[in-house]
């Protein structure tokens, strides 16, 4: 079950990137998420996440595919209010659908209700120098 949850929202997060839409990408994430990206402060919030995501649209990115590496053994016995992680790897693209960076990232993510999951924290690093 937390493996198709994770999947979903995976493939949400690139659905919003695909509509360019930073509202809907920041609303995949917890109110108090906790967000650190390569290169700059760690982001804190919702709202921060939005403007950040906003930037990352802006600089031509428009696709995205995340793909789950590792997904933590006991996601599925996590209660509601409770966390479990995924590690995976990511590839986002310009709309040439040339390839504009390739990296990895770690989630926490944080069951908000039956069957609901949100990012709760989520560090990403490119692997390109």
């Amino acid at each position: 079950m937390a493996a198709s949850l994770v999947n979903e929202a995976n493939e949400k997060w690139g659905q919003m990137i695909r509509d360019k839409n930073a509202k809907g990408l920041a609303a995949l994430y917890t109110e108090d998420t906790q967000v650190l990206p390569t290169g700059s402060p760690p982001l804190i919030g919702r709202a921060a996440f939005e403007k950040f995501a906003e930037g990352v649209i802006a600089s031509g990115i428009s696709n995205a595919k995340l793909l789950t590496a590792l997904l933590d053994p006991t996601a599925d016995s996590v209660p509601v209010g409770g966390t479990f992680w995924e590690r995976g790897n990511y590839t986002f693209y310009n709309d040439t659908g040339a390839v504009m960076d390739v990296g990895k990232f770690v989630v926490i993510w944080k069951k908000v209700a039956p069957g609901n999951i949100q990012l709760y924290i989520d560090i990403f690093n490119s692997n390109n120098a």
